[in-house]
């Protein structure tokens, strides 16, 4: 997923020690983190908010305009993928990955994950998708398949990212991952 888009500018930063502790952030640029704060068990950047929990151990959200740098734990997650394109797969994937959870009594988390993997020649086509609600623990639930639901485990990861407020479309996904 943009791994050829990113993975010089991580292992330069790896190289000099900047990689953040898990569950942390670096800032790269862009609006000021300091907008970001956490009341009552929400996040807030302005008018956002999001109001669900994250799975434990993850970073705050990145406030719209911020890029940064970010150490995600390991997580459980459900996945789903449609044979359709991402712009109306992602409403059929959505349903199942709520039936699967809404079934189980698992309770939502933030974020919901949709992973875009471009061709290896290419950054702008769109090679495959999928959608995850993440659980919030990694002992919750068992592994395997379920229906139409794959539940399993990613391992941490390091990333970069860049906080986007608005409307989600694929080309937008691909327009902003280019940007970085």
């Amino acid at each position: 997923m943009f791994h050829h888009l990113i993975s010089s500018a991580l292992l330069l930063l790896a190289e000099e020690g900047g990689s953040p502790a898990a569950g942390e952030s670096i800032e790269l640029g862009g609006v000021a983190l300091d907008k970001r704060e956490q009341v009552d068990g929400e996040w807030r950047a302005g008018t956002c908010r999001i109001t669900t929990p994250l799975p434990v151990g993850y970073p705050a959200p990145t406030v719209p305009g911020a890029i940064e740098l970010k150490s995600y734990p390991a997580v459980r997650k459900a996945e789903a993928t449609a044979a359709l394109g991402p712009e109306i797969g992602r409403n059929l994937a959505f349903w199942k990955l709520f039936k699967h959870i809404q079934n189980r009594e698992i309770a939502m988390t933030a974020p919901v994950e949709m992973r875009l993997d471009t061709a290896k020649d290419d950054s702008t086509t769109l090679d495959g998708w999928k959608m995850a609600f993440l659980y919030r623990e990694t002992t919750m639930g068992n592994l395997g398949e379920d229906g139409e639901v794959a539940v399993v485990d990613d391992e941490p990861i390091t990333v970069i990212s860049i906080g986007v407020k608005g409307d989600y479309s694929t080309d937008r996904a691909l327009s902003e991952a280019e940007a970085l």
